[in-house]
């Protein structure tokens, strides 16, 4: 409720951070490496935040700004 009163908040922020965690399950059930995976699916102090509590280095400048890490094959549509 208090999040709902910010200048800039997203009511479809929960769904899509669902969402993301959803790709990131699948790319590391796919056997993709973590870290990579959570590039792909998340970004800004979210991404940090999330790599540091799974002990794995926070994104350098280059990853979070450029996309300098390499990309992952897409993942399939789910039916």
């Amino acid at each position: 409720m208090r999040q709902a009163q910010t200048k800039y908040y997203n009511p479809y922020a929960l769904g899509l951070y669902f969402q993301a965690m959803d790709r990131l399950d699948r790319y590391v059930a796919r056997g993709d490496d973590l870290r990579l995976a959570m590039l792909h699916c998340f970004n800004g102090r979210l991404l940090d935040r999330l790599l540091k509590s799974a002990n794995l280095p926070i994104s350098t400048k280059d990853e979070a700004y450029v996309g300098g890490f390499d990309r992952l094959p897409e993942l399939e549509e789910i039916e």
